[in-house]
């Protein structure tokens, strides 16, 4: 983006954006929103944010929303009074998970449905498992919801740079033309109703045991502390810190050299937020 300004929009579903801890290394500007989602509690914040950001002049603003935002939603807010001048949508970018495809139950397959129907652009991640009947059902999935999206296989091999050149390559994505408005690119969308989804923040105050660590990844796996969808944060097991990432029975983590905040994010359905707290 080197003839372009940039700025990227950040949606946290919980208290804290983990996320933002790592993109803020970058020059570019960071906007948050957090402790709900743009498409429902936080719409008028949304709309709030767009037109502060406008100040900036910029020429293309990244959206990365929360894990349960209503793509819906997007498309009625820019039509609005208050942006309908200013934004276009540019394009949209779906990122799947070829790692749930691995046997006959697909987890939270409505979400992921919802997630590509209106993508330009599927990404498939963690390819390197991919087998030729695990990349059969990929794409059948994703064909029984978006005959039309772009199927895109993520290879780290490749520089990033020409990855996010066919990202946002107007020429490969359906767009709007309206040439004197700011283009929107909605990143990582997924989609789910808000029907009894809950988010908690856990903030830890002291160094953890490694075992404790593995026993609790397992317990997380197991529903022990309920139905959690998704966790990310930062942990401090026995004076290391540890990036960990949770999602659909996934778990994974990884040593860090700084830590930027004690804490993780966790997104389900019924939580035992009182259990949690005590244990850390």
């Amino acid at each position: 983006f080197e003839s372009e300004r940039i700025v990227i929009l950040e949606n946290e579903y919980g208290e804290v954006n983990i996320d933002s801890k790592f993109l803020g290394q970058s020059k570019i500007p960071i906007y948050e929103i957090t402790k709900g989602c743009i498409c429902c509690s936080l719409k008028n914040d949304f709309v709030t944010t767009l037109n502060e950001i406008i100040s900036l002049k910029p020429d293309r603003i990244i959206i990365e929303p929360s894990g349960i935002f209503m793509f819906e939603t997007l498309t009625e807010l820019l039509k609005s009074e208050q942006l309908k001048d200013s934004y276009r949508l540019n394009s949209v970018t779906s990122i799947v998970d070829v790692m749930l495809f691995t046997g006959e139950f697909i987890p939270m397959q409505g979400l992921i449905g919802n997630q590509i129907k209106h993508a330009n652009i599927v990404l498939l991640s963690k390819t390197s498992s991919l087998n030729s009947i695990n990349k059969e059902n990929v794409v059948k999935f994703i064909k029984e919801y978006n005959l039309n999206t772009n199927i895109v296989v993520w290879e780290p091999s490749k520089p990033i740079k020409s990855l996010m050149m066919y990202l946002f390559d107007n020429s490969k994505n359906k767009s709007i033309d309206i040439d004197h408005k700011v283009n929107i690119n909605n990143n990582h969308a997924h989609i789910n109703t808000h029907q009894n989804v809950e988010s908690e923040t856990i903030l830890i105050t002291r160094p953890i045991k490694f075992d404790f660590f593995i026993s609790f990844i397992n317990s997380i796996k197991e529903g022990l502390y309920g139905d959690i969808m998704r966790l990310k944060g930062y942990i401090n097991v026995e004076d290391e810190f540890y990036k960990c990432q949770y999602a659909s029975g996934s778990f994974e983590y990884e040593k860090v050299k700084d830590l930027p905040l004690e804490a993780f994010v966790l997104i389900g359905q019924n939580i035992k937020i009182k259990a949690l707290t005590e244990i850390f």
